[in-house]
This record gives structure tokens, C-alpha cells and sequence, in this order.
């Protein structure tokens, strides 16, 4: 029986199995297509830039595939991943952000480091205020040498 607004009950209900059997069949046409793209990019990138790369896809169905299909090369590249990786970690846990290595900063107390870097910014803002006066004197100093030169060519360019 359907309602008063015309509308019969078949509409109402959920999805029909043809409805999501097109959908997945959808959703695999466009997995394989932009595997394929990703493969070919992965093949291009590698070639033309003369640098290993490798790409690593696991499918909807639970199958794994890989660009380059060597998988001794795959696991090269993967390998060198994990190295750079663990020696970017060793990195960061030695360096502070000043890109100083704590130990080897006057022996490694971060109090002691601190109070380095406080007085390198102290000397740092003493430069800076030199450089100022400095600038000040010459600005001066050549203002001196303007009048200097009119009184010497009394505005009509003879001497004296």
C-alpha cells in the first residue's frame, strides 16, 4: 500500500543490491585506473630524475603491488628510508634549535647554554647600537661636508 502523496513503498527503501554492485564496480574501474597513473609516475619520476623511487599499493581486495615490480628493489628503497629516517631522529636528539650540538656546547648544560645564548644576544644588541651611531656620525658627518663645500663655492660655483 502506498502513502497518499503517490510515492510507493519501493522508493522507500534502502539501496538495491544491483545499485551498490554498480558502485563498487565503479569504484574498481577507478582504483585500476589511478594505479596505473601512479605506477607510470612512479616509473617517470625515477628515470627522469635519476633517483630511486618506488610505490607500494595495497588493493581493495587485499593484494599488495609495487612500482618497480622487483620487490629486492622495492625493499632498497624502503631500507634506505628507514636509515635516513633513524639518522634524521639521532639528529634532531643532538641538536637543539640553534642547530648547536648540546654536548658540544660549552659541556652540554642546557643552563649553562642558555646563559650563552643570553649573552651572545647582549653582545649581538651592542653591535647593532654601534652600527647605529655609527651611521648617525656619518650622516652628520656628510651634512658637514655639503655646507663645507657651498661655503667654498659661494653658491656660485667659484672658490672663494
Amino acid at each position: 500500500m502506498g502513502d497518499d502523496d503517490g510515492v510507493s513503498d519501493n522508493h522507500s527503501r534502502p539501496q538495491t543490491k544491483s545499485f551498490k554492485k554498480d558502485e563498487l564496480k565503479a569504484k574498481k574501474k577507478a582504483f585500476l585506473a589511478r594505479k596505473e597513473c601512479i605506477k607510470k609516475k612512479t616509473m617517470e619520476l625515477s628515470v627522469l630524475c635519476d633517483v630511486k623511487a618506488c610505490a607500494v599499493i595495497l588493493g581493495p581486495d587485499g593484494k599488495i603491488e609495487t612500482r618497480p615490480e622487483n620487490r629486492s628493489d622495492v625493499q632498497d628503497v624502503i631500507d634506505l628510508f628507514k636509515k635516513d629516517c633513524l639518522n634524521n631522529k639521532k639528529r634532531k636528539q643532538n641538536n637543539n634549535d640553534h642547530g648547536c650540538k648540546k654536548k658540544q656546547v660549552l659541556g652540554g648544560d642546557e643552563g649553562v647554554v642558555e646563559d650563552f645564548l643570553k649573552k651572545v644576544e647582549n653582545k649581538l644588541d651592542q653591535v647593532k647600537k654601534r652600527i647605529k651611531e655609527i651611521k648617525t656620525k656619518d650622516q652628520e658627518a656628510g651634512s658637514d661636508m655639503v655646507l663645507l663645500f657651498e661655503l667654498i663655492f659661494n653658491h656660485d660655483n667659484k672658490l672663494f
